[in-house]
């Protein structure tokens, strides 16, 4: 009867065991989704010479961090842009973005994408004349 009891627990531990890895995953997700929506605003706030983006993206001791970050706000752009252009609702910044129109919020998401270019050709260069 102990037996029983004690394959009764240990199944109930493994259960919850995986339901706890499932939700860090999760949680995972949702900060590093966090992260990249914050990131993707600051690129809406930079001007054209990006200044303004986080030191984060600058500093030597980020680098290939920064690079991949990078690569994926470039991702979550060009989705956004086509999700724009299906008519998907798209609002990043401030809220007068979201009384904005379509086609102005098409040209603002270029405009970051072309930052976050602008930033991976630039750092591109950087790690090249570091080589």
């Amino acid at each position: 009867n102990i037996e029983l009891r004690v394959e009764r627990v240990s199944q109930l531990a493994s259960h919850e065991g995986d339901r706890l890895v499932k939700l860090e995953k999760r949680r995972n997700f949702a900060k590093e989704s966090k992260d990249l929506l914050g990131h993707f605003s600051s690129f809406s706030k930079a001007g054209d010479d990006l200044q303004g983006i986080p030191h984060f993206f600058t500093s030597d001791k980020h680098v290939f961090e920064a690079a991949a970050t990078a690569i994926k706000l470039r991702t979550l752009g060009e989705k956004l842009l086509v999700g724009s252009a299906a008519g998907v609702g798209v609002g990043v910044g401030d809220n007068t973005q979201l009384n904005s129109s379509p086609v102005r919020k098409r040209n603002e998401l270029a405009a970051i994408i072309e930052r976050i270019q602008v930033y991976c050709d630039k750092l591109e260069n950087r790690l090249i004349q570091n080589s």
